[in-house]
This record gives C-alpha cells, structure tokens and sequence, in this order.
C-alpha cells in the first residue's frame, strides 16, 4: 500500500539558468510571441551627395571627346542624344525619360514667351499712353526706352520683333555706332572735294581710302535689323518690314487716331450747341 504522504510531498523546484527561462516570461501556447510581426527589410540609404548648381551647369557644358560630324559635343548634349537614342530604339525608360524632358522644355519656352509677349505690350501700350497725353498737352515728344515704333507685335505669328536694341545698353551702343558712322561718311565727303581739287596728291589719297575703308566697315553693322522673340523658329516665320518703313506705318496710324479723336470732339461740341 502506498504511503499516503506520496501524494503531499512538494513539486521538484524548476530548473535555472540558461535555456530555462522563468515561467512568467516564457512563450505561452497559441500567443504570437512578437505580436507587431517581423520588420521589413530596410535597404541601406545611399550616401545623399549634395552638389552646387555651378559645378553641374560647368560639368554639363563640358566638351567630351566623343563627337558628331566632327563637332565636338557637350556632356548635356552627349546625355540627351544617348537618352534619345535609347528612346528610339524603344527603351521604355529613355522613353519616359526623353518624353518628360521634351514636355518640360517645351512647356518652360512658352511660359517664358508669353510672359515676355505680354511685357512687350505693356511697353507698348504705356509708350502710345505717354506720346497721346503729351500730344493732347502741347508738349514735345517724350523721351522713351524703348519707342512703340519699335516694337512690332504679330499676334498672329505668335512673335514679337524690335528695332534698334532690347536693353538700354544695346540702345545706346547703336546710337553711339550711328553717330560715328555720320562723323566718319561727313569726314569721307571732305577728303572727296579735296581729292577732286588735289588730284595729284597721293598722300591724300591714301588717306582718302582708309577713310572709305572704316566707313564701309561702320556701314557692316545693321544697326536698324530686329529682335525676333518667338515660338518658332525665325526661318519659318514671315520677316518684317524694314525700320523706316514700320516707324512710318506707326506715325501714320497715329496720325489717323488723332484725326479720329478730334472728329469725335468736334461732333460733340456741335450736339451741344
């Protein structure tokens, strides 16, 4: 018969140590024992390098040796005809790519040009503003930037073309050029009278012709040819008139406004009396 004291006596006390954890913070059964599930794999970041905008507009306009129809190229040049290259061959990426830089460039150039369009009409307009109120005033013309006599707006070409210079500088370097060139051809017609008195003198005639040699070289300049801001390209669109003849369109046109205006007020003082 067993000792009644066998069913008493005490459990053996739990191991310790290693590979015998406390019950308390062991795994229970049918518990996840990492309940927020396993981490993704997170890729190592590549090192962020951060570049200067100069450094990459030089490096992007540095020649590369490699070259078409002998013409050396440009690092953005040899870039984007790889890129386009790739493309037409039917790389889905050089695709997307080409696609996206030709949208971007496209878009940027027709933003620049309406908004340079729009300036030119604004000039435009405040110069025919400033000539009407002066005229209406008795007072003499005024003193302009740029004269609306030199800007020639086609709307309908979608291009903007001005005579004599943009800037103030380019103004004044023309304006300078033609006042040499006026001084050097009044020089010419002296030493001509005076070769045709001293026919004979061959000093003078030498003098004679490196007069008309700088004269011809300051006649080169085409001080009067125009700016063309536009879409297209400035082969394909139609050329202006030359500049004496768009400043003498516009003086006509204003005179007629001015007719114009002056019948308007005469036939109203007449409703009046």
């Amino acid at each position: 018969m067993a000792n009644d004291d066998d069913d008493f006596r005490d459990d053996p006390p739990p191991k310790r140590g290693r590979g015998h954890p406390p019950v308390e913070h062991r795994f229970q059964p049918k518990v996840s024992g990492n309940p927020k599930g396993r981490p993704p794999n997170k890729k190592p970041e590549a090192p962020k390098i951060v570049l200067h905008d100069d450094f990459i507009l030089k490096e992007a306009a540095r020649v590369v040796a490699i070259s078409e129809d002998g013409q050396p190229l440009t690092a953005e040049q040899a870039l984007m005809r790889a890129t386009l290259s790739r493309a037409i061959k039917g790389h889905a990426g050089s695709q997307r790519v080409a696609a996206t830089a030709i949208q971007g460039a496209n878009k940027r150039k027709e933003d620049k040009f309406w908004a340079l369009f729009g300036n030119f009409v604004e000039i435009r307009h405040r110069g025919e503003q400033a000539i009407a109120d002066n005229l209406r005033k008795g007072l003499p013309p005024p003193v302009l930037d740029i004269h609306p006599d030199d800007i020639l707006i086609d709307a309908d070409q979608a291009c903007v073309w001005v005579y004599g210079g943009v800037t103030a500088e380019q103004r004044a370097a023309r304006a300078a050029i033609r006042k040499i060139r006026e001084e050097q051809q009044l020089l010419v017609t002296r030493l001509q009278k005076s070769a045709t008195r001293s026919p004979k003198d061959d000093e003078l005639k030498v003098i004679l012709d490196e007069a008309l040699g700088s004269l011809n070289h300051l006649e080169s300049y085409n001080l009067d040819s125009p700016r063309y801001f536009g879409l297209l390209p400035e082969d394909q669109v139609r050329p202006p008139p030359p500049r004496a003849t768009f400043n003498e369109m516009m003086r006509n046109e204003r005179r007629s406004n001015a007719a114009q205006e002056a019948d308007v007020v005469r036939a109203g003082k007449r409703k009046k009396f």
